[in-house]
């Protein structure tokens, strides 16, 4: 092959790569992106429909803002996913638990942990942290994966550790010496390990649409069961309150994720139509790694009408007021109730 040649097959390889690496890291072109999320959304949301049909129920997204009815739906979801187990119906049960999965079930086994990202210390993981961000990997791929208190190491080879074989304690760790996932359950998603994330901190991962570069916080795809959402449109304090994050510095940075109605007057709240209302929604940011408007005051909650293209505002005080069309940090969110965009494109 003559000099000019190896020349071109030189420059078609490095080209070649260029455009691998921005697909994995952006997409072809930012425009492209809602495609490549829709696909993934797609296949997330064939895996949840396969989840329901092995356990009638979808699981819970941990996204309400009462305390005790998270607890309660998560246990209640155990006994569906783990018919076995018995871990109980109460708070009082979920407190219980919550101190057996930190500290050991009284097996000898371990309890679960994770290494602080902040001074990189061993600290127990806590059930009671959970979220929408978080609640898929956790569902269909388990715990994260914990670390040896002895050799410093993962105690196996992949971030999502899964749940255990014994059929009568799936939440134990186990008490393997080795790689323990020899024990535990095989993922019913395969969850890129370079795009798992801890953005709080609290040892849960988050799935990002891609892979974040270093120090970049990418928002994460945010999962809403129908029956969390669907359960606040009774009383008009609750509308509102199903979203992600609840509080903190990532909603400074990202907005608030919610789910969808389909129609809603501000007029008659209690008539309002969730998109998906018997299913779920996922949520995934625009190009600009938000999923609303962060100068929105805290107090207040925000319900979007996306057929109408519509949001509304409800005040601290309850009053419900008609805003403008959508903000314009949530036109371009993905999520599974569109074959495009929020607004279409």
């Amino acid at each position: 092959m003559s000099a000019a040649g190896v020349k071109i097959g030189l420059t078609a390889v490095v080209v070649g790569l260029l455009l691998w690496w921005q697909w994995d890291h952006w997409g072809p072109l930012d425009e492209m992106k809602p495609v490549k999320v829709l696909l993934e959304i797609d296949q997330l949301g064939e895996t949840l429909r396969q989840y329901r049909e092995a356990r009638q129920e979808f699981p819970p997204c941990l996204a309400e803002a009462d305390e005790q009815t998270r607890q309660v739906r998560f246990l209640k979801h155990l006994e569906r996913a783990f018919p076995n187990a018995h871990y109980g119906r109460t708070s009082a049960d979920f407190a219980r638990l919550q101190t057996q999965i930190a500290q050991g079930l009284g097996d000898g086994s371990p309890g679960y942990n994770f290494q602080s990202p902040a001074g990189g210390e061993l600290r127990p993981i806590d059930i009671g942290t959970l979220d929408a961000a978080e609640a898929l990997p956790f569902w269909l791929a388990g715990f994260p994966t914990p670390i040896d208190s002895t050799t410093k190491r993962p105690a196996a080879q992949r971030k999502l550790f899964g749940f255990h074989r014994d059929s009568d304690a799936p939440l134990k760790r186990g008490r393997a010496a080795t790689d323990e996932s020899h024990y535990r359950s095989e993922p019913l998603f395969e969850f890129e390990a370079e795009r798992l994330t801890d953005h709080d901190g609290d040892g849960w991962l988050e799935f990002t649409w891609r892979r974040p570069f270093p120090e970049e916080r990418i928002a994460p795809y945010v999962y809403f069961d129908g029956d969390a959402y669907g359960a606040t449109t009774a009383r008009a304090e609750l509308l509102g309150t199903v979203r992600y994050p609840a509080d903190g510095p990532l909603l400074k940075t990202w907005g608030c994720a919610i789910p969808y109605l389909t129609k809603f007057d501000p007029a008659r709240p209690s008539e309002a139509q969730w998109g998906n209302a018997a299913s779920f929604q996922i949520v995934a940011p625009g190009v600009d790694n938000e999923y609303g408007p962060r100068e929105a005051d805290l107090a207040e909650r925000r319900l979007v009408d996306i057929e109408a293209g519509r949001t509304s505002v409800i005040s601290a005080d309850g009053t419900i007021r008609p805003t403008a069309p959508l903000f314009a940090a949530e036109k371009d969110n993905v999520t599974n109730l569109h074959d495009a965009t929020i607004d279409g494109r």
